[in-house]
């Protein structure tokens, strides 16, 4: 069973002076917190069935309910909205959703298996069909789409899976948009057929890695329209096997991760496509070596330092890989079928996402449920504003979850204390405490917690979060400010990152 490290999270500051201060890592602890259960939005819009799950450059997360036939999104700070249903567009109707990704735009992209569609939800919240059944209009049809995957100009990628083909949409939903037909059944062309393209990737100079769950291969397809088979069901050649490829990822240099559901295993490409392309299986059905299997990995994502999370559907649990496929490689379970460890369990997980910010997303199907598990050191940056300049910044205790953190500034030159901050996060009694010293004012905090500015100038000022990780590695910044007579000065802000070690 995992621990869950996160009870609940309170701030508590008064911000005076300016330095910088990281917090020294001590023992790496996961917080688990479940952020979207079967009642979806707890506006009678439930949630069945999550097939798929993303996150956006901003850290929000989108899942999508199969069985539902509707999509959500979970804000940064924890609010759950039903972002689209059954009604699709108004005109058009959405079915099974089973992928959706979001754009540099925030552009949500969501495929309707069962409505043979892909829709585009703005960040305004504007939706339209922007693919159909007729697929290209040019007869290569549209039929069960599985699998989305766009890359930084915005092109949409989805793969068809009962049509066995990928399309490619240029400009999607706008007025320029084109569609093309990019990978059809026949495969390469030499031999190597495809056969219900069950996973889409891309790298950073536009090519598209296919993998085909049927035909145990995946293909890349480069922007000049090149396919190349760069596995198939030897695996590495040397008796590990692929069988059932369900997802596929690429990190910054081009290397390609492929997970087997049939063949519980993991496979990592180098220099795909290219003479001196190196297969290797690098994780099997024996997970972390510590009795926590690995079973049908499904879902597949790597964030920017490359390190791969795998989410497996049979063994209820998601892994992370460090320096996969080097000698320093290092696996550890994530998550597992207890869930957060408080009686939400995890079952039947298949989608998983790296938001940026130390989190990682799961959905489980089975348990209707998705979960943020988060762990990273905490960070404090102080910014002078109009106010004082202090001299020496000390810190006592970091910004943990659990922990109380405290710091003071002295003033130059006298060397007065001029005031003290502290916090408390989470602990036995989930209470915060407020030591504030010259420095009077509201604080305002940015998106997402927002508190309006008012005349009190009491000095003391507390913030409460909701008992959920998904605050921790996210960036939160505090401003204090002093009034005076028909004017508001801004003296000196805290940028925060809350941490578990």
């Amino acid at each position: 069973m995992k621990t869950n490290a996160c009870t609940a999270l309170r701030i508590s500051a008064v911000v005076v002076g300016i330095a910088l201060a990281s917090a020294p890592a001590t023992s790496s602890q996961d917080c688990i917190s479940q952020v979207i259960a079967t009642s979806g939005s707890g506006s009678g819009n439930s949630l069945l069935d999550p097939w798929s799950v993303a996150v956006d450059a901003l850290g929000n997360t989108y899942v999508t309910g199969a069985s539902t036939h509707n999509a959500f999104k979970i804000a940064v700070g924890g609010a759950v909205s039903q972002i689209i249903d059954a009604s699709g567009d108004g005109l058009f109707g959405l079915n099974t959703p089973v992928a959706i990704l979001a754009d540099a735009a925030q552009n949500v992209y969501v495929a309707g298996f069962g409505s043979n569609s892909v829709f585009r939800i703005t960040a305004t919240g504007v939706i339209s069909r922007i693919l159909a059944s007729n697929g290209d209009g040019a007869g290569n049809a549209l039929l069960f789409p599985s699998a989305l995957a766009v890359d930084a100009a915005g092109t949409l990628h989805v793969a068809g899976s009962g049509s066995d083909n990928v399309f490619r949409i240029t400009a999607p939903g706008e007025l320029s948009q084109t569609v093309e037909l990019v990978l059809a059944a026949s495969g390469d062309g030499a031999g190597n057929p495809l056969d219900r393209p069950a996973a889409l990737a891309v790298d950073a100079v536009g090519n598209l890695y296919v993998a085909g769950g049927a035909s145990d291969n995946v293909f890349q397809v480069t922007p000049a329209g090149t396919v190349t088979a760069i596995l198939d069901a030897t695996g590495d050649g040397l008796g590990h096997a692929l069988d059932g490829p369900e997802g596929v990822a690429v990190d910054g240099s081009g290397t390609v991760f492929v997970t087997g559901a049939q063949s519980d295993n993991l496979f990592r490409i180098s220099a795909p496509a290219q003479p001196g392309q190196v297969v290797r299986e690098i994780l099997n059905d024996s997970g972390d070596g510590l009795g926590n299997v690995f079973l049908s990995p499904v879902g597949i994502d790597i964030d920017a330092a490359g390190t791969v999370f795998v989410a497996a559907s049979q063994s209820h649990n998601a892994f992370e890989i460090r320096d996969p496929g080097l000698l320093s490689q290092s696996v550890r379970e994530l998550i597992d079928s207890s869930g957060d460890g408080l009686g939400h369990p995890l079952t039947g997980c298949r989608g998983i996402a790296a938001d940026g910010l130390g989190g990682v997303h799961v959905a489980g199907r089975s348990s209707n449920n998705a979960f943020r598990i988060a762990s990273g050191p905490a960070a404090a940056t102080f910014r002078n504003g109009l106010g004082l300049n202090p001299a020496v910044f000390s810190e006592v205790t970091p910004a943990l979850i659990g922990q109380n953190w405290n710091c003071q500034v002295d003033l130059a030159p006298s060397g007065a204390v001029a005031s003290v901050v502290a916090f408390t996060l989470g602990g036995p009694l989930n209470s915060g405490l407020v030591l504030a010293g010259l420095v009077q004012g509201e604080l305002l905090v940015l998106p997402p917690l927002i508190r309006p500015i008012s005349a009190e100038l009491t000095g003391q000022h507390a913030i409460l979060l909701p008992p959920s990780c998904s605050y921790v590695g996210r960036p939160y910044s505090v401003q204090a400010a002093l009034f005076t007579p028909g004017s508001l000065q801004l003296t000196n802000a805290l940028d925060l990152v809350i941490g578990t070690f």
